[in-house]
């Protein structure tokens, strides 16, 4: 896949390259999808509008501009009825937009829905030292829930943080009020599962012998558990998540 600085902002997507170049690229940068025709006078309209915008915006999205006559069965997928229409994908997701030529608060909330809010930014900022720095990463998750104690995405982040890092008891507080639907509801319930195979388990063992026995007998969950505490007792804590949970998925009785 081609990063948005090596071809521009502003980028031509037919039913070839579609997935590539809007579907994966939206996972790191959301993706303005113009659909339009030569024929249409409305488009010409706001075309220009659109990269004007993409382009002040600096790379903030990308602008994909799909001819819906080279491209009709895209056009047939998104179900588009007239053009310009515009809508949007974010993360792999898709976020409807608006048809014609948008008012001054369409524009606006269309926008407020794709781009990344400052909370965005932090949390990404977060996630990315969860691994290197948890005590870090843990800081900001809280600088972001003390005035929006409710948002959802920071409680389960710092519940994964605060579950590395031996605090099970907060972490279970964050995670009592999550769901199990949406991601945030699947990365909840993966962490109560590492908690409850967790559980009161002894940090005995040699790490490196358990390392070999589990490499001789990959499918021993046991094995897994017991390394995976030894490895939290020692401040590995990433290293503790991905084991701990990869003993859940062996054994989804091993806590019982």
């Amino acid at each position: 896949m081609k990063d948005a600085t090596q071809t521009g902002w502003v980028i031509d997507v037919t039913e070839e390259n579609f997935e590539d170049e809007v579907v994966e690229r939206s996972k790191t940068v959301p993706v303005v999808i113009d659909f339009w025709a030569p024929w249409c006078g409305p488009c010409k309209t706001l075309g220009p509008v659109l990269e004007s915008v993409t382009r002040a915006k600096a790379g903030q999205f990308v602008l994909a501009k799909v001819n819906i006559d080279e491209s009709p069965n895209l056009a047939q997928h998104f179900g588009i009825e007239s053009v310009p229409t515009v809508h949007a994908l974010r993360d792999g997701q898709f976020i409807p937009g608006f048809v014609g030529i948008p008012t001054e608060e369409q524009v606006k909330d269309f926008f407020d829905q794709i781009l990344p809010s400052e909370t965005d930014n932090s949390i990404k900022e977060a996630q990315a030292l969860e691994a290197t720095n948890p005590a870090e990463a843990e800081k900001i998750y809280r600088s972001i829930l003390t005035p929006q104690p409710d948002h959802e995405l920071a409680r389960v982040s710092l519940a994964r943080v605060l579950v590395g890092l031996g605090n099970i008891e907060e972490a279970k507080h964050l995670l009592s009020p999550l769901g199990v639907s949406g991601d945030v509801g699947t990365e909840a319930e993966r962490l109560r599962r590492i908690i409850e195979v967790q559980g009161d388990t002894p940090a005995t063992g040699d790490e490196a012998a358990l390392q070999k026995q589990i490499e001789a007998d990959p499918e021993n969950a046991k094995l897994r558990l017991e390394l995976g505490t030894v490895l939290a007792s020692r401040s590995k804590y990433p290293e503790a998540l991905e084991i701990l949970l990869s003993a859940a998925e062996l054994d989804k009785n091993l806590a019982k």
